[in-house]
């Protein structure tokens, strides 16, 4: 470490009550301590040094910092007590770098800094976890434990503040230390963030005293020095850097989404670690989170804390980030079982009514992870989608896509929706794929220019009349009331449509093609509902 004179001063006022307080401030870094009978000549001192001279320390710096103290402590006497903080001081640094070189957890290390950090402090990762706290930080905020920490996350209502704050995403950004208002809990901190391998993985706050606007300069360089061994020690400690990530289901889960090969075995390995089955049913999803133009760290930031609050809200799940947004995988079997013995408590009634069945469990189960995602998803200001439930896990790649898809189109058709599910836009899908990849051939049918010529001509109405029967169910009585004529000149009509066109209502194939290019040729890939 360097020993400046701000760091040794700062320690060193704590300890000892001064008569004069230190003023000034100085680069130099301090080297040595040397013992003077009486002072001499500024110009002829050192400035890497520190001079006791009778009661008063000051460095060979004339605009250093310097104070006086107790007459009672002075000369050798005061050269052993400067000495001893001075040791102290490096000792803490050394006791530091040897338990990290050692290899010891973070629950040793971390608690070290309150030995020249009398404030309290904590470190919070990019997944919105706390890593650690000192005793005395929830106490200064005045947050109940219960509301503090959730889980050992900061709470969901602090978080949604922060994700939406330019300010608090350009931070993320910042290399040296910085200042920061937080205002949920109208208090101040000091910061620095922690990068590994280039990239913002947790940050390092010290509360200010209330009423305070700055620590003092020797306090803001011992928090910098702290910061700096915690970064070490997030490099070397693998449980900090959360290895949970690196299972071996989520390596097969991103690797099927990456489009790898994955042998069954390798897949049914993997899940078995996590108490999966192949028998099981599972659900895909994605979630794009509403990110803000020139937010540059904010998907950074925000996506990790997506992944954490997916695993915790649904344990049985896997969760990674690839591109711009989340993908996750969930076992709802096991999810539904979980959510059975959670609410054991209406167990007698569920037994009283009918027994359910494969389906109607999938179902049932496919609702509750839709409410849950509901609220997870409002919360979070994000976008979800689903994909159909699914058995066979090494159809998670497909199962992806389905979700990207409904995501895709349910934005488009219903962007006031926070989630949208691949099975309310199968038909859209279909169509797309139609639309996309040569089908114009489809379009137009021979049999719709007849009749949108006889419409143009004559006012016939026959392509609102097949519209309706379409989206009727082919049903003619349904079909007429939405066009609000009578069943029998609706029958008519469609008499006329089979005469013209040449195509029978009873032809199930020459039908389902009308249908499909009276579809393709609306915008959204579907026949517009009638008022």
């Amino acid at each position: 470490m360097r020993m400046t004179a701000e760091i040794f001063f700062t320690v060193w006022e704590r300890e000892h009550k001064t008569a004069r307080a230190a003023a000034g401030r100085s680069p130099v870094i301090l080297r040595h301590i040397q013992l003077l009978n009486e002072k001499g000549d500024p110009r002829l001192y050192e400035e890497d040094v520190l001079y006791v001279c009778g009661s008063e320390l000051f460095t060979g710096d004339e605009d250093g910092p310097s104070c006086a103290v107790d007459e009672k402590l002075s000369g050798a006497t005061l050269l052993s007590a400067v000495t001893d903080c001075w040791n102290r001081i490096f000792a803490w640094d050394h006791h530091i770098c040897e338990r990290i070189l050692n290899g010891q957890s973070a629950e040793k290390i971390l608690p070290l800094g309150k030995e020249c950090l009398p404030y309290p402090y904590m470190l919070v990762d990019r997944e919105m976890q706390v890593l650690y706290r000192t005793a005395d930080y929830r106490e200064e905020i005045g947050e109940p434990e219960e509301t503090f920490l959730r889980g050992n996350m900061i709470p969901p209502e602090l978080v949604q503040s922060l994700l939406l704050s330019k300010k608090f995403h350009e931070a993320a950004l910042r290399p040296s230390a910085f200042y920061y208002y937080e205002n949920q809990n109208d208090r101040r901190n000091y910061c620095r963030n922690i990068f590994l391998d280039g990239q913002y993985y947790a940050r390092l706050l010290m509360l200010l005293p209330e009423n305070a606007e700055r620590f003092l300069p020797g306090e803001e360089e011992l928090f910098d020095l702290f910061a700096d061994r915690t970064e070490q020690l997030c490099m070397r400690d693998a449980r900090l850097l959360r290895r949970k990530r690196a299972d071996s289901l989520h390596q097969v889960c991103s690797a099927l989404d990456a489009g790898e090969d994955i042998s069954m075995a390798i897949a049914e390995a993997a899940m078995q670690r996590s108490g999966w089955m192949p028998a099981h049913t599972f659900l895909a999803g994605t979630l794009e989170f509403f990110s803000k133009p020139g937010w540059h760290t904010q998907i950074e930031y925000t996506l990790p804390y997506l992944v954490s609050c997916i695993e915790q809200t649904w344990p049985h799940s896997c969760a990674w980030i690839r591109e711009d947004k989340v993908c996750f995988a969930a076992d709802l079997t096991l999810t539904a079982q979980a959510g059975s013995r959670k609410n054991k408590k209406g167990e007698t009634a569920e037994k009283a009514g009918p027994r359910e069945n494969e389906g109607q469990k999938k179902r049932s189960a496919l609702r509750d992870f839709c409410a849950e995602l509901a609220v997870l998803v409002r919360e979070n200001i994000c976008r979800a989608g689903l994909s159909s439930c699914f058995n066979d896990f090494l159809k998670l790649p497909d199962a992806l896509e389905q979700a990207r898809s409904a995501l895709r189109l349910g934005q488009q058709r219903a962007p006031q929706r926070w989630y949208h599910l691949f099975d309310d836009y199968r038909m859209e899908y279909v169509l797309e794929m139609l639309r996309t990849q040569g089908s114009m051939c489809l379009i137009p049918h021979p049999a719709l220019g007849i009749l949108r010529a006889s419409d143009v001509q004559y006012g016939t109405e026959y392509i609102e009349t097949l519209r309706a029967y379409f989206e009727a169910g082919r049903n003619m009585t349904a079909a007429a009331d939405r066009i609000f004529i009578h069943r029998t000149s609706f029958c008519r009509r469609m008499d006329r449509i089979r005469e013209l066109s040449g195509i029978d209502p009873g032809d199930s194939d020459a039908m389902l093609e009308l249908e499909l290019a009276l579809r393709l040729e609306d915008p959204w890939g579907q026949i517009p509902r009638l008022p």
